[in-house]
Parts: C-alpha cells; sequence; structure tokens
C-alpha cells in the first residue's frame, strides 16, 4: 500500500503498511493512546468499527481474549 500525505504543505509518497485489530470497545482509546505515542505520523489514522456478526466461536474468542484480568 502507498501513502500521499502532507504535512505541513509537503507532499511525500512512501509505502506503508495497514493493521486490523479486533478488540473489544472499551480497549480502543488504549490503542489510540499509544499509536499517537509511537507512530511517527503526527495524526495516526485510528478508526473503530463495530462487529455486527460473524462466526459465534471467533467472536467469543475475541470477548474473551479482551476481557479484564481476573482480580484474585
Amino acid at each position: 500500500m502507498s501513502a500521499r500525505v502532507a504535512p505541513q504543505g509537503q507532499v511525500h509518497e512512501r509505502a506503508e503498511g495497514r493493521v486490523s485489530l479486533h478488540t473489544s470497545q472499551r480497549r480502543v482509546a488504549d490503542i489510540v493512546a499509544r499509536a499517537k505515542r509511537e507512530h511517527p505520523y503526527e495524526v495516526p489514522g485510528v478508526s473503530a468499527r463495530p462487529i455486527i456478526d460473524g462466526n459465534p466461536d471467533y467472536l467469543a474468542w475475541i470477548a474473551k481474549a479482551t476481557s479484564a484480568p481476573k482480580t484474585a
């Protein structure tokens, strides 16, 4: 994938990748904060989309993998 970006009015073309993170809505703010800290772009492109349906086993796995840790 390539991107054409114009930071501070200068146009740059560069190769870049895309990532898809499957998580729960409550974790999105943490992902955005980390992207802002670590991504080289001034405004990293992070967006969230609802999952409205899918493989029930996969959706259950997402729910389990992103649930809050149990406290002892």
